[in-house]
C-alpha cells in the first residue's frame, strides 16, 4: 500500500533530525555566503571587478573540487568523514572573510570556502538517497526537502 506521512516520519525521524539538519545548516551557509563575500569586499573598499574576480575564483575551486574530489572522497571515507571536516573548512572561510582587510586575504577566504563547499558537492542528494526507505522513497523525499530547505 501507500505509506503515510506519520509512518514515514516515525521510521525515518533519526536521519531527518541528523543528516537533514546538517544539510539545512549547509544550505544556510551556502546562501549566506552569496551575500557575505560581496558585502565584505565592499566594506574593505574593493572595486566591484575585484570582488567579482574573488567570487569567481572561489566558485572555480568549488566546482573543481566538487567535480573531481567530493564523490571519490565521500565514497572512500564516508559521508560523515567528509561532511564534518568540510563544514569546519567552510567555517574557516567565514572566519577568514570577516577578518580580511585586503583583496588577497578575501581571496584566501573565498578559496577556503570554495574548497570546503566543493567537498560537500552532492552530499544532500547522496544522503537523501542513502536514507530513503525503498518502501516510501517519494514520501521520504518530500520530508527531506521540507527538512533541508530554508527558503533557498
Amino acid at each position: 500500500g501507500h505509506a503515510g506521512f506519520s509512518e514515514v516520519m516515525k521510521a525515518c525521524w533519526h536521519g531527518l533530525a541528523t543528516a537533514g539538519v546538517f544539510v539545512l545548516m549547509l544550505n544556510g551557509c551556502r546562501q549566506t555566503w552569496l551575500m557575505l563575500l560581496p558585502l565584505q569586499g565592499s566594506k574593505i573598499g574593493l572595486p566591484k571587478t575585484s570582488i567579482g574576480a574573488i567570487v569567481a575564483a572561489g566558485k572555480f575551486v568549488d566546482g573543481f573540487v566538487g567535480m573531481t574530489l567530493s564523490g571519490v572522497v565521500m565514497d572512500k571515507l564516508g559521508r560523515r568523514a567528509v561532511g564534518v571536516p568540510a563544514m569546519l573548512i567552510i567555517s574557516l572561510g567565514y572566519l577568514a572573510s570577516i577578518v580580511a582587510r585586503t583583496d588577497l586575504q578575501l581571496l584566501l577566504a573565498s578559496l577556503t570556502f570554495g574548497f570546503g563547499n566543493g567537498l560537500t558537492g552532492g552530499i544532500a542528494t547522496t544522503l537523501s538517497a542513502d536514507l530513503a526507505p525503498p518502501w516510501a522513497r517519494a514520501q521520504f523525499m518530500g520530508l527531506w526537502k521540507m527538512t533541508t530547505s530554508n527558503g533557498s
